[in-house]
């Protein structure tokens, strides 16, 4: 019988080979019979596929392969284009010369890859790069969002291959920031980078929609799995205090108060280990994930930086009316704080950072509430204030929007460290 351990490669390259196209269904069920296995390793593969990006995976909605529309195409090569520079200026702080030399090796190894014009060794190479940038850059909030974003950027070879030309103009500026990063030049290296994948998303808007195919019809609704549902409680749980940082998590506790067999509870705690809300270590009692201070901090770093990113984009391409929405999101958000709602404040944040990333960047405002899922447990260990303020500053604003007035709430919030943190005992 075939290894579990070798569903998720295979099913992997099967999407990749396009053995499985964009649009085709992923039947859990089918696939198990196909690989000869039992469906609990497809289901765990597919789980993985839709974090990296390959599947699609929404709440209620039938598995299939990703098809990617441009928006989320540009969207994905933007984060990267805001999480790598980032890392490696962090990194120019106390990384050893060696490593900055290996990161120089990467970045020449892209290029010899898009020399040969094989964007599946791009993405390769891609993945080895960010990996040992996220060790570099000793940022491990910053570190995790890289790479899972730059995993689920490997569905960016779903796209045809004039998306990839200019091929030697790319090669060129990755070989120009290996010698930046030879010369430890890292500031200069991350604008190169920055510079970089501006240009490729550029590339990308400007080609993508002259290769579609029309509009694609949206997945097919289907009711929630009872995991899906699991997930959805226990998120809840750990979010609103229920479940607080360093309580267990049993799984026969959990499936009585919720009514449920053990297997989709397990299945639901895999979901949030895999996201960061509950501690994965092997062979220890699961609880809910505890932060070191320094973990939160550098959390919050990490959520600072995305928000700077998008919140004057999004504001600038919004209509009047558009606006007008969103303000009334930063009202309830602001309601929230002030009420101390523990159970309708990660929402209300939720749906303010949704309807941003629905007029900047979709990807960039996913991985902004991916973080802040992580720290929303801690909130209250600290001054709530200056997100008090924060969000009230942005309900305060006007139409046509005063990006000066969201740049000084911006400026305002990084200026208030939450230094009295104190993370509760393991």
């Amino acid at each position: 019988m075939p290894e579990p351990k070798a569903v998720l490669p295979r099913l992997r390259a099967e999407i990749l080979t396009g053995v499985l196209k964009p649009g085709d269904p992923v039947n859990e069920v089918k696939l198990a019979e196909r690989y000869g296995v039992s469906p609990t390793p497809v289901r765990e593969a597919v789980w993985q596929l839709i974090s990296e990006g390959y599947i699609e995976g929404g709440r209620n909605r039938r598995r299939r392969v990703m098809k990617l529309s441009p928006e989320r195409g540009v969207g994905i090569v933007e984060l990267l284009g805001v999480l790598i520079p980032a890392a490696l200026e962090r990194a120019g702080r106390w990384a050893p010369g060696v490593e900055l030399d290996r990161l120089a090796d990467g970045a020449d190894a892209m290029a010899n890859s898009l020399d040969r014009q094989d964007p599946g060794a791009v993405i390769g190479e891609a993945v080895g790069f960010v990996d040992l940038l996220a060790e570099t850059c000793r940022q491990p909030q910053l570190g995790r969002q890289l790479n899972e974003t730059v995993r689920r950027a490997g569905s960016l070879i779903l796209f045809p291959a004039e998306v990839w030309t200019p091929w030697s103009g790319w090669s060129a500026q990755l070989r120009w920031i290996a010698t930046a990063l030879r010369d430890r030049q890292l500031r200069l290296a991350a604008s190169a980078y920055t510079e970089l994948m501006t240009g490729f998303a550029d590339r990308m808007r400007a080609v993508l929609p002259q290769l579609a195919e029309g509009p694609d019809r949206p997945p097919e609704a289907v009711g929630r799995t009872r995991h899906e549902e699991v997930v959805e409680q226990l998120q809840d749980d750990i979010l609103s205090g229920v479940l607080k940082p360093g309580d267990p998590v049993r799984e026969t506790e959990i499936s009585a108060r919720l009514g449920v067999s053990s297997t989709p509870v397990r299945e639901a705690i895999r979901v949030l280990i895999a996201v960061g809300l509950i501690d994965g270590q092997p062979h220890r009692t699961r609880r809910v994930s505890v932060l070191s201070a320094e973990e939160y901090l550098a959390a919050v770093d990490l959520l600072r930086l995305l928000q700077t990113w998008l919140l004057p984009r999004a504001l600038g391409a919004m209509s009047e009316e558009d606006f007008g929405g969103f303000i009334a999101r930063a009202e309830l958000a602001a309601e929230r704080f002030e009420q101390d709602d523990p159970a309708g404040l990660p929402p209300a944040v939720f749906e303010m950072y949704e309807e941003l990333g629905r007029h900047g960047n979709h990807e960039v405002a996913a991985a902004f509430v991916s973080s802040l899922r992580r720290t929303l447990p801690y909130w209250r260990s600290y001054d709530l204030a200056p997100h008090r303020h924060f969000t009230r500053a942005l309900a305060s604003l006007q139409y046509p929007v005063r990006i000066a007035g969201a740049a000084a709430a911006i400026d305002r919030l990084n200026r208030e460290r939450p230094a009295d943190f104190t993370p509760p005992a393991r």
